[in-house]
């Protein structure tokens, strides 16, 4: 009996063990000498510091426990984006050399890292497409901008229905979960996404990524077309407070955008020509800035006569009113009638353009 309860006891002892056994992230950056290193998790848009350290020689080690693994960033310089790569309760190495990046001892990171390879090759294709196109511009050869436009649909659709498959096979794992949240989610309806967050294993229900789909499902329903454009109070260059409703009985357009924003700013001379188009008739924008610093903001606008109302309170991707209005990627666009109901979502180039033409008849 004895002997029984003593091999229990031993069984007990080494499961307690492995269940509070955690992360050693061990690393190592080449060419770093004293500075700062910080493992940081992003929590509704924003880094949290985890853990800290100076180091003389580049050489670092974080420990701890994570319930779920989770997508985690170390940053060691400010002129560096932070390294990003799954932690989870093993043994890892990270080891920065130049350009390069090696994480070991993570299993959901060797999962993202497969994930990301075969994701990338879309993004390729696109970046290919528009470079293409712009080459023709360029050289003053004709470029169809709505064909290049097609194409670079066709070949989103083809990136989200092969995300859309990766997730229905990740059900169970926090891979499957960041994928659907992060880079699926933006091209999600309230409804696909609504389904896709409740359809998790329950193992992992309480990942940051299951808890913030459900919790962006509850403001997509709040921002979505028939209902009311909530109130955005915000600052514009001069310090001035400008509420959204004081622009009420115009067809609005709220612009999410930023001057740092490649995309934002090649849709710029679109937005710009249908302003001073539709103006005289009812249009007004109301654009919201995601930048984290004034100065380029307000360059940005002088330079290229955005003379509508520009409001933002300069925190990036914590901006309220992109929080309010569930903004996961920009530029991002709002279209909101006379009555101050929301008619539109994300529509650019021709098509916002056209309906534009259709509201302010």
């Amino acid at each position: 009996m004895k002997k029984i309860l003593y091999t229990i006891a031993i069984c007990f002892f080494l499961f307690s063990c492995a269940k509070q056994a955690g992360y050693e992230i061990k690393g190592s950056l080449t060419g770093v000498t004293k500075a700062k290193i910080s493992l940081m998790r992003m929590i509704d848009g924003s880094f949290v510091t985890v853990d800290s350290l100076e180091t003389a020689d580049g050489k670092f080690v974080f420990k701890g426990t994570v319930a779920i693994p989770e997508m985690y960033y170390i940053k060691y310089s400010d002129e560096k984006s932070p390294l990003k790569f799954f932690i989870e309760n093993s043994p890892i190495e990270v080891t920065v050399d130049s350009a390069k990046t090696t994480v070991t001892g993570s299993k959901s990171n060797d999962q993202w890292l497969t994930f990301s390879k075969q994701s990338d090759e879309f993004d390729a294709r696109i970046d290919a497409e528009m470079k293409k196109c712009k080459e023709a511009k360029d050289a003053g050869k004709c470029c169809d901008a709505s064909s290049c436009d097609s194409t670079c649909k066709a070949i989103q659709k083809e990136q989200k229905a092969f995300m859309m498959r990766y997730v229905e096979t990740n059900k169970n794992n926090a891979v499957g979960a960041f994928v659907a949240f992060k880079p699926l989610g933006w091209m999600l309806s309230v409804d696909e996404l609504a389904k896709i967050a409740g359809s998790f294993n329950d193992s992992i229900a309480s990942s940051i990524y299951i808890t913030g789909m459900k919790a962006r499902v509850e403001v997509m329903k709040k921002v979505a077309i028939g209902q009311p454009a909530p109130e955005i109070t915000m600052n514009d260059t001069t310090g001035k407070a400008v509420l959204l409703s004081s622009l009420k009985g115009k067809v609005v357009l709220i612009d999410f955008w930023a001057s740092w924003c490649p995309d934002c700013r090649a849709e710029m001379p679109n937005v710009s020509s249908i302003y001073n188009d539709f103006h005289p008739k009812g249009f007004e924008i109301y654009g919201v800035s995601l930048d984290k610093k004034k100065a380029p903001w307000v360059k940005y606008i002088a330079e290229n006569k955005l003379t509508w109302t520009n409001v933002s309170d300069i925190l990036g991707w914590a901006n309220a009113a992109g929080k309010l209005y569930a903004v996961s990627s920009i530029p991002h666009t709002v279209l909101v009638d006379k009555d101050g109901k929301i008619i539109a979502n994300d529509l650019f180039g021709d098509d916002l353009r056209k309906k534009v033409e259709e509201v302010c008849k």
